[in-house]
């Protein structure tokens, strides 16, 4: 059996649809009833949304890749040559398919905590605006002892607290 055309999908579907509508509401299975030929448009704009979907999610992981590589560089002036090396040994070996359209996250976050706690990451933390704040240091819970626990370093960059 090939591959199904749009039509028999839409005519499974109206089947199917009718079928429950009619089990659920059976005085009013002619009034909810549907066509092929609105599942048919119901599923070619679900295709199409999720063909925008696709595209959206493979541009911001493009992009995520792109400021991974910028990390990475960052990362090659700020550490030692072998832990550096070492670093990227690692990345290889455990991502070595991939690619800038899957997997921009990952490589973000990899050379981001390769990075943390080290001056540049202190400097450059997203919540470096609240590294000043009092709050920003209060226990947090912590789900594993069940407990709250003191906040000994920034969760973001790794900074320890002085206070």
């Amino acid at each position: 059996m090939g591959k199904m055309t749009i039509e028999q999908i839409a005519q499974r579907a109206a089947k199917k649809k009718n079928r429950k509508i009619a089990e659920r509401y059976p005085m009013f299975a002619d009034v909810f009833a549907t066509t092929p030929k609105a599942e048919m448009e119901r599923i070619e704009k679900q295709h199409q949304q999720a063909e925008k979907w696709v595209a959206r999610m493979r541009e911001n992981s493009r992009r995520m890749w792109q400021k991974g590589m910028a990390l990475r560089e960052v990362a090659r002036n700020v550490l030692p040559e072998d832990e550096w090396n070492a670093r990227e040994r690692l990345w290889k070996r455990w991502h070595e398919d991939a690619t800038d359209i899957y997997d921009g996250d990952h490589l973000t976050d990899f050379w981001w905590q390769v990075l943390r706690g080290t001056e540049w990451a202190f400097t450059h933390c997203p919540n470096a605006d609240k590294h000043y704040l009092e709050d920003w240091w209060q226990p947090h819970w912590d789900f594993l002892r069940n407990d709250f626990v003191e906040t000994v370093e920034c969760p973001t960059c790794g900074m320890p607290h002085y206070g």
